[in-house]
């Protein structure tokens, strides 16, 4: 769904229009209470979009984190099977299926999580054999803190999942009530302004491309031109 900036403008200048012709002592124009409305709507509006916003850019901010966690567990199951290839040798086809080298690849936080258990519990198997090629205690505890901070980062990012559509679900509620409160207006003024084509043309909604704040400037030529 589009984003709310070009509505809340279009509500922006509905309530200057809307102001302009508000109601006076003789009762003709837009009510104060229409006016009220509007303004409410165009607050929470806003309000919602940037809390929209903010929800979406925790998920992403989320999703890099989790990348970087995915990246880092093959990066240490690498480092695992090269361990393996250098004490075992490479052409020692049990040793290299029993430690996955040319296996599937892994692209979901589940499977990652699944591997690295495998692999720590394949690496512990081998120990004495892998320390000769380099490889340390710290590494096999490597497989947990690495398990511990992927899965920490995925709960969050599915909890943050469900933010998001929350607050998008609010966000477009909000658009379209200020775009029946707009809408409510629009047709008032037609009825209060019937014949009036001069005040009526100021209620008209922005024509799509356009931007009401935005002015382009003609570019400055040198002189003698």
């Amino acid at each position: 769904m589009e984003k709310l900036d070009a509505t809340v403008q279009e509500g922006n200048v509905l309530l200057g229009t809307s102001t302009k012709y508000a109601a006076g002592a003789s009762g003709d124009g837009i009510s104060a209470e229409d006016i009220q409305s509007l303004t409410t709507t165009i607050a929470d509006a806003t309000t919602k979009d940037t809390m929209q916003k903010t929800a979406m850019q925790t998920v992403a901010d989320l999703t890099a984190q989790q990348n970087k966690g995915m990246e880092r567990g093959l990066a240490h199951i690498r480092k695992t099977q090269n361990a393996a290839k250098a004490a075992f040798g490479e052409n020692d086809r049990q040793r290299m299926k029993e430690f996955h080298v040319g296996g599937n690849s892994l692209t979901t936080v589940k499977a990652m999580v699944t591997e690295l258990s495998y692999m720590k519990s394949t690496a512990a198997t081998n120990k004495t054999e892998l320390a000769k090629s380099g490889f340390k205690d710290a590494d096999l505890t490597e497989f947990d803190t690495i398990t511990q901070a992927l899965s920490d980062v995925d709960v969050k990012q599915e909890n943050a999942k469900k933010v998001q559509k929350n607050a998008t679900t609010a966000r477009d509620e909000a658009m379209n009530g200020l775009r029946g409160v707009m809408k409510k207006i629009r047709n008032t003024a037609k009825v209060i302004f019937a014949g009036r084509k001069d005040v009526l043309v100021e209620f008209e909604p922005i024509p799509a491309g356009r931007s009401a704040a935005v002015k382009k400037e003609e570019p400055v030529k040198p002189a003698g031109q």
